[in-house]
């Protein structure tokens, strides 16, 4: 079980005291009162766009309870279900790939963080790096690809145009529903 600590000590980390109205009313407003602690996530307000990249945190009506328990979890960093059940409560695309019988290696070993940071990241769709840097940590560089790759309307497309990161559910952005074996 894993558990956060102040919360075993100390209610009135998070919480106001309420008396016996038995109304819930927490000291600050989410994401604030996870961002003062965990610095590490950044200071994007809710509904405020980072400068560049990406933020859960910027999403509207998304906070890091839709994601997170904030008292204790069965699963690490508090999630409320697994990675890839937690992103599937938004994502579609995800829901139907948890659902297809071809799935990308990482994707079906639940290595989300591969290639996904979960709260911010200076890349779209949270990507850790750019996406043609992140297929080439496994499947090569695009010298090392078919030939089909270095041709002009190919090789300047980023690879999702083409394949699906996560399985073959459901088409890629170009139409096409093709995975890389890894």
């Amino acid at each position: 079980m894993w558990g956060w600590r102040p919360r075993l000590e100390n209610c009135e980390v998070c919480h106001k005291r309420h008396g016996f109205t038995q109304t819930l009313s927490l000291q600050k407003p989410l994401p604030q009162l996870c961002t003062d602690c965990h610095k590490e996530l950044g200071g994007t307000a809710a509904g405020a766009a980072p400068a560049q990249g990406s933020s859960h945190l910027a999403v509207k009506d998304v906070s890091c309870v839709a994601c997170h328990d904030p008292h204790a979890s069965n699963k690490k960093g508090l999630l409320r279900a697994g990675e890839a059940q937690t992103c599937a409560q938004c994502h579609e695309r995800i829901e139907l790939a948890l659902q297809s019988k071809s799935k990308h290696k990482p994707f079906a070993e639940g290595r989300c963080a591969d290639c996904h940071a979960p709260h911010t990241s200076a890349q779209s769709g949270l990507l850790v790096a750019p996406e043609k840097e992140l297929c080439a940590r496994c499947h090569g560089s695009l010298e090392e690809l078919p030939e089909l790759h270095r041709r002009p309307e190919v090789a300047g497309a980023p690879c999702s145009s083409c394949h699906d990161p996560h399985s073959n559910a459901a088409p890629a952005k170009g139409g096409r529903s093709s995975m890389l074996p890894t």
